[in-house]
């Protein structure tokens, strides 16, 4: 059945036609924007793993916890007691502080993008996300409406994120 859909359309469309109004389609567009933000984060998580593994490995990470945490704010927590334990360098402290805190100013971000469920985008690109949070037995639900604007801001700044990591984990765990 899919296959017969499939070529009918492909009989009434060239293959253009059909490439133009899913270009043109608001959830294709929304869905293009959800795969480079999770593809950004995929990069952002894999350099905070080398972070965590080189600050561990360094020495002096048995002040704070004798396993690598695996999860994002397992992480960051684990960052921050390196922080204040002194197991990051002092020339870099500052930057990987500012690291730390954009890593948490946009956590939430992603996870309400990523894991919420689409509920509507209107004509000017208005996007309304539906999120359930879950606290131990007590759930809420999130409605999170995003306008263009604060999107495109949220992914330059994923952007920007990104190559900072990258870079402060290169320069300084790479010698």
């Amino acid at each position: 059945m899919w296959r017969k859909i499939v070529q009918n359309t492909y009989r009434r469309y060239s293959r253009l036609r059909v490439l133009e109004a899913l270009a043109n389609n608001r959830e294709m567009r929304f869905a293009q924007f959800l795969g480079t933000l999770a593809n950004m984060w995929a990069s952002i998580e894999r350099d905070l793993d080398d972070w965590v593994t080189l600050v561990h490995h360094a020495g002096g990470a048995e002040k704070i916890q004798t396993f690598l945490p695996t999860n994002l704010d397992r992480e960051l927590d684990y960052l921050k007691a390196a922080l204040k334990c002194g197991l990051v360098p002092v020339t870099t402290r500052d930057e990987a502080r500012r690291i730390v805190r954009e890593l948490h100013a946009l956590k939430n971000f992603r996870h309400t993008l990523i894991h919420g469920v689409l509920i509507e985008i209107d004509e000017s690109d208005r996007v309304v996300v539906d999120f359930w949070r879950v606290r131990g037995a007590a759930r809420t639900r999130i409605r999170t409406p995003y306008t263009k604007a604060q999107l495109s801001r949220h992914l330059r700044r994923t952007r920007t994120l990104q190559l900072d990591i990258k870079a402060f984990v290169d320069t300084e765990y790479t010698a």
